[in-house]
């Protein structure tokens, strides 16, 4: 591609904007592309961290959660029971899970300087909705959320949480940790210089499991019971 003199300007202010902010809104694009004073910029806190979560029923010989968190990895394996669950589930609890698991490596919450972010990225739509709105609708969900709500890795972290619905490429790294593909991960963490370091699942993750299992085994009982 040979671009004239002004694509070439306009790329090189793109270019000066992504390498020096995470991103900007698309209502904000008109300052680049025009020759009025470039629109202020948020300004990026003194630490930012991105974690991605993921469940997998389908597509894989070995079905699972897990969470990524800068090369740290953790996941449990679904099991024939466990399967039960409906994918928004455990989308759901892979995500709650996650934000624990990187209060944990930070060793809690208290110590966190108030500008601190946490870019909470899911892959399910529906769990996104009940981390931003902080509610949710169906009984399950709203099981789940009250159960990690008594969770203080989980509650601690909400005042420094972001959260973004992101799917496909956008959740590489978590897609292959719930699916157990080892080999895609050592390649991404070749390429992002990082390494592999594998973590026991988080409490909260094995807790909120049961929790849900045991909730619709009840309600399944029930059902065939009126039925």
């Amino acid at each position: 591609v040979v671009l004239p003199a002004l694509g070439a300007q306009k790329l090189a202010w793109w270019q000066d904007r992504l390498t020096s902010q995470a991103g900007a809104a698309v209502d904000m694009a008109e300052a680049y592309w025009t020759k009025r004073p470039r629109a202020p910029h948020r300004q990026l806190p003194s630490r930012l961290l991105a974690i991605f979560s993921d469940a997998a029923k389908e597509g894989t010989d070995d079905p699972g959660i897990g969470g990524w968190i800068c090369g740290y990895t953790w996941r449990v394996a679904l099991d024939a029971r466990l399967l039960q669950l409906d994918i928004p589930v455990l989308e759901a609890i892979a995500a709650v899970a996650n934000v624990a698991a990187l209060s944990e490596l930070l060793g809690g919450s208290d110590h966190l300087p108030l500008d601190m972010e946490v870019e909470v990225h899911v892959d399910a739509k529906a769990t996104a909705d009940v981390l931003i709105r902080g509610a949710a609708r169906s009984p399950m969900m709203q099981l789940v959320h009250s159960h990690a709500l008594q969770c203080e890795h989980f509650s601690g972290m909400l005042p420094h949480l972001t959260v973004s619905h992101v799917f496909g490429l956008g959740n590489v790294a978590s897609d292959a940790v719930s699916r157990g593909y080892e080999s895609t991960l050592l390649k991404l963490a070749a390429a992002l210089n990082v390494r592999v370091t594998p973590r026991n699942p988080p409490k909260l993750a094995l807790s909120l499991l049961e929790v849900a299992i045991s909730e619709h085994e009840l309600q399944t009982e029930v059902r065939s019971d009126q039925s």
